[in-house]
Formats: C-alpha cells, structure tokens, sequence
C-alpha cells in the first residue's frame, strides 16, 4: 500500500489549549479552546463525557481519493500495513498512540496504569507508559511535574486525592522547567502533569486509562467517574496505580530523561532516536531531517506514522507541511522523499524475534 496522510483528529479534553497546533498548522488566528489534542495513527476511542461522534480518537484515513477510518482499514488490509509478524503478534492493531498536545493551562495531577495494573483494574492489556517529546514552550511559566520529590507523604497525598483538593500535594511532585528537544519517559504509575503553555508530542501505549484525582481541570468540574478512571470504582484501590517512590530532584529526572542518539545519516537524510523501542519495548520514536533529496525504504523494519513539524516535504504522491499526519505502510518499499523537514517518527513495538 501507498503512503497516505489522515485527515485532521482534534480531541475534546478536560483542558483548554491548542494555539500551538494551530500555530504549527499555520491558523491566522489561533485560539485555545476544549480540542487541544490532535490524535494521530489512532485506532484508539477517546474516554470523554463528551461524545461527538460514534468514534472520538479515531484517525480517519484518505486513501484513494475516499476517507476511511484506521481501525476499519487496519482490519481489512493489516499485512499490508502492518507487517505478517506484527500481526501474528500483536494482531491487526497499530500498537501505539501518537499525539500533538498543546497546554494552555495545568492539567490535573495523574498517573496511568502499567500493564499489570490495566489488566487488575481495567481488563486490559494496554497499559500507558507514554513518552513526551516536547517542541516548544509560550514562556517562562511553561513546565512540566514528574516525580514525588522527597516531601512525599503518601498518606496526606492519598487523602487530598479522595477529597479532590491537591494545592498542597503538587508541593510534593517536582516542577521542572522544559525546553524544546526535551524528551521524557513517563512509565506508567509514575505522577505527572504537564504545566501550561507547553507543545510537545506524546506516543504511548494504546489506551486512555486514567486516575485524575484532582476535583477540578482549571473550571471544568470532574466526576468521580472521571477522577478515578471508571464508573463506580474503587477510589483508593485506583490511588494504588500511582507509584509512590520519592527521588531527589536530580535522580527523578534522570529517570524520566532519554538521550536523543544518533542513529543513521544518508545524503539527504539524518535520522535520531528520541524513544529506543528496543529498550523501552513498547514503542518507539524518531527524528528525521530531510535535505533536499532522498529515495529509498526507510530502514525502521516495521510501518510508520509520521508529524511534520516544520518545512515542506515531498513523499511519493504527497505534499506534507507543517502539522500533517501521515502514515508509511509496512509494505510501501522504496519512496522519493524530496524538500526540506523535520519529522517525527512515531514506531510500533517490535515482535520479539525481532529484538
């Protein structure tokens, strides 16, 4: 199959923002509102109070002159798009998330489920270890809280999560201070929020699980349903996801941070690794600086989805700017890539006899 790009997903979510996706897409007058995430390469349903259509998060594909969902044409054509061993293992689903998410305000103190707590609480086998690649900031107040600090004490976090009021738990989550090229892993059970005014790319494990205590995202009241990741759950046996190890300023970043490494460099072409797939074993992500010309498979042994970040790019029948989502089938071979971009890269996991 050919590559093909996917119409433009935004999401409904609890927290304003937005202006840096439109600012990347070029939009005259960019604005925040309730669509500050554009889901891309999804054949994930979002988890919201607010339904707009009978598949929020699903990608929609434009193949062939006509428009597709993912997950249906995943379902019909997955050797193609997917390789015969993905799917011997993991079977005709794309095994990833990807996403654009822009902050215009803090959102709400959470932690997801690693796979063994999806499978506990959520009868699932996807957990949400997800990775951040963060693209740009609005100004100085942008920032990102990953990690109990050492003023962790779980009990006095537990009770402010069940009452909903967590101003004096966010003292015991580290505020770190981010800048454009900055990559973090965030595994699941680990507590986080992403701050205000941050653009960054986030690609995890295909789920929306959630535990967000916090009563309130800005003025948005959340539901108990929506704090606790379901309808009639068990609050403190949800507040277990979270992992409550305190570190020290320095060790809680070095055990989020990853290393961008180089990783193969063609005339035309120099491709980094911001998320080793190999390491992480869940997904993985790449950087990708096109110069001028370049024809060839990219070598990645698996399909692709693509974010356009700045420039312009030809790829094979395609003309990609700034924003586009686009997907490179398994089975797409040899394509001409001619212009001047940066990409990311967003990979499935690897079958294990491929490791």
């Amino acid at each position: 199959m050919e590559i093909f790009k996917f119409a433009p997903n935004r999401v409904w979510r609890v927290y304003l923002g937005g202006v840096g996706i439109d600012r990347m897409r070029g939009v005259s007058v960019p604005k925040d509102g309730f669509f500050p995430e554009e889901w891309v390469a999804s054949d994930t349903p979002a988890i919201n109070p607010v339904r707009y259509t009978d598949h929020d998060g699903i990608s929609t594909a434009e193949v062939g002159g006509r428009e597709v969902r993912f997950d249906r044409l995943l379902a019909a054509h997955p050797v193609e798009l997917l390789g015969a061993k993905h799917v011997a293992h993991f079977g005709p689903r794309i095994g990833f998330l990807a996403k654009i998410l822009d902050s215009a305000i803090r959102l709400p103190l959470q932690a997801h489920p690693n796979r063994r707590d999806a499978r506990r609480l959520f009868n699932s086998t996807s957990g949400k270890t997800e990775a951040w690649i963060v693209l740009g900031t609005r100004d100085e107040n942008a920032c990102l809280y990953v990690g109990f600090n050492e003023k962790l004490d779980e009990r006095k976090f537990r009770d402010a999560a069940l009452s909903g009021d967590m101003t004096d738990a966010l003292e015991m989550v580290h505020r770190y201070t981010v800048k454009a090229g900055d990559v973090l892993l965030i595994k699941g059970g680990m507590v986080h929020a992403i701050g205000p005014g941050v653009t960054l790319i986030e690609i995890m494990e295909p789920s929306d699980w959630c535990i967000q205590p916090e009563r309130f995202c800005g003025d948005y009241e959340l539901s108990d349903d929506m704090r606790f990741g379901l309808p009639g759950a068990d609050p403190e046996a949800m507040l277990d996801v979270f992992d409550y190890t305190p570190r020290d300023r320095a060790a809680a970043w070095k055990h989020a941070a990853l290393r961008v490494s180089p990783l193969a460099e063609f005339p035309g072409l120099r491709l980094e690794t911001c998320v080793d797939r190999r390491q992480i074993n869940l997904f993985g992500a790449v950087r990708a600086t096109f110069r001028g010309e370049w024809e060839g498979e990219l070598p990645f042994g698996s399909a692709a989805s693509g974010i356009v970040l700045s420039g312009k790019l030809d790829a094979g029948a395609l003309t990609l700017v700034p924003g586009d989502a686009f997907f490179v089938p398994f089975s797409a071979g040899k394509l001409r890539w001619r212009g001047g971009a940066e990409v990311i890269f967003a990979l499935p996991p690897l079958p294990p006899e491929t490791m």
